[in-house]
């Protein structure tokens, strides 16, 4: 399994992070803290998961059981309006889950930067504005919305 940081494609050297300390069961509306780290440590790493339904979900390699979560409700399509939530989620469920997009006028020049739409909330994007420490969630993907995905390590099974 394929262990990552998340990092702002833009905003160099900045990662999301995330903070489940305490999270131990599903919370309705999440619980803990998304926010932006300058480097990639335990809170900054997390298992890919690749669903059966194309999407993907990524889980913190710091918290048993606990994924990233984004509720995209009240941000509009093309609207101009950011905001939403993002924060941690004990368990996998459908706001645990994204599609990875490749933006569409990548042609050849195409630099593996990635667009993150929320499965639950489609046609809405994690954003990172670095110069504000702003992590929140777009109605479309643009420069903030583009993320590279970095591998950082890998989780090797042992069979017994």
């Amino acid at each position: 399994m394929v262990i990552v940081a998340i990092q702002s494609s833009h905003f160099r050297g900045k990662y999301l992070t995330l903070d489940a300390s305490g999270l131990t069961e599903f919370a309705k509306s999440g619980a803990g803290t998304a926010g932006i780290a300058t480097f990639v440590g335990p809170n900054e790493k997390f298992r890919l998961i690749n669903n059966s339904d194309g999407t993907v979900s990524f889980a913190c390699t710091a918290f048993n059981n606990v994924y990233l979560r984004a509720d995209g409700r009240g941000v509009g399509c093309h609207s101009g309006t950011a905001g939403g939530a993002i924060n941690a989620q004990f368990g996998l469920g459908s706001q645990e889950k994204f599609f990875l997009r490749r933006p569409e006028n990548a042609g050849k020049t195409y630099n593996g930067s990635v667009g993150l739409e929320l499965a639950a909330f489609r046609g809405r994007f994690l954003r990172l504005q670095g110069d504000q420490n702003l992590l929140h969630i777009q109605g479309w993907m643009a420069r903030d919305e583009m993320f590279e995905i970095m591998v950082v390590g890998a989780l090797q099974s042992i069979e017994v």
